[in-house]
Order: structure tokens, then sequence, then C-alpha cells
């Protein structure tokens, strides 16, 4: 049986896996709160703006922080009180 793709996207979120397809950098940001104890703040609407598809792991919130750094023009700058910045490089 073939799984529609909202069904699987029900199926990940229960499993901590959570997928974006062409969403906003402030859009994932947000629903990613709901899971990380640290802030992540956007700075910039131009980093707001960028187009985000793929998964996150809710248990590895920093890796995918890594990866934003290295797929787009962003810097993820972790500040002294735990929490984190994604601003333009």
């Amino acid at each position: 049986m073939h799984q529609s793709a909202t069904e699987s996207n029900v199926a990940g979120w229960r499993e901590g896996r959570l997928q974006y397809v062409d969403e906003p950098m402030d859009s994932v940001v947000e629903d990613l709160a709901r899971y990380s104890t640290r802030r992540i703040a956007i700075e910039g609407r131009d980093v707001a703006r960028l187009r985000v598809t793929g998964v996150v792991f809710v248990q590895n919130i920093d890796g995918w922080l890594a990866s934003v750094q290295a797929t787009f023009p962003v810097r993820v700058e972790r500040r002294s009180d735990g929490n984190v910045a994604i601003e333009p490089r």
C-alpha cells in the first residue's frame, strides 16, 4: 500500500523527523522552536525568505544548523546565553 505525502509526514513527525519542502526559513525556524530548548533567531529579511527543503531530526537540531550554514549564505552564531542566531554572511 502506498502512503500519501501527508501520511508520510505524520509518520515522520511521530518519529521525530520533520520534513520541509520549499518552506521559508522563518517558518521552519518557527516550527523548530517547539522542539528546541534554545531560541533560534533569524537576523535579516533575506535570511527569513530563504527557501528550505529537507529533513530535520528534532534530536539533532544542531546538525541541521550546521547544514544550514554549509548550504546557505548564512552564519550560525551561538550566543553566550546559549541561544542561536542565523544571520547573513
